[in-house]
């Protein structure tokens, strides 16, 4: 299935909807409730949008999944906006709980966004699960049943190489 938009459009765009989804995670706890800058809400934003889109929304989200990519991402957005409030505010129970606050409320779109990265951005269709699966679980890795799984059956092919004897 041939794209009519470009590479360079598309990820442009998932770049301006995961600003999008930052920025209204960030502007209400920080600028409503502690009156921080516009300029230093949309720095932040910018940061965790640029650090997070090609590591967490490319890199992890293609080779391991929504669950790790949507992990590491919540993680990284509180280390991130709990630095944020500390630089800002100090160390306050207040600082713990807008970085929370606005994590979770990342975290709840970020699923939705990974699903449109999956199937929009890179393209990885129905069967992503099972490439990752083969990415994830190198041939040297694979589990082989051997006669202690099935002893019937060694037993039955042991006593039909006997018998071939």
């Amino acid at each position: 299935m041939k794209h009519k938009h470009g590479a360079l459009f598309t990820h442009s765009m998932a770049l301006l909807l995961k600003l999008s989804i930052v920025i209204t995670a960030v502007f209400p706890l920080y600028a409503a409730l502690t009156g921080a800058s516009l300029i230093n809400i949309f720095l932040i934003t910018l940061l965790l949008t640029v650090v997070t889109y090609p590591l967490f929304d490319i890199f992890v989200l293609k080779r391991f999944g929504i669950v790790l990519a949507t992990l590491l991402e919540a993680i990284t957005s509180f280390l991130v906006l709990f630095a944020f409030g500390v630089t800002l505010y100090g160390f306050a129970l207040d600082t713990v709980n807008m970085a929370l606050g606005a994590t979770f409320f990342i975290v709840v779109f970020e699923i939705y966004f990974h699903i449109y990265m999956e199937n929009q951005v890179l393209h990885l269709g129905e069967h992503v699960y099972d490439r990752k699966r083969q990415l994830l679980v190198p041939k040297k890795l694979r589990m082989e049943s051997s006669e202690e799984l099935f002893p019937e059956e060694f037993k039955k092919r042991t006593r039909e190489k006997k018998d071939q004897d």
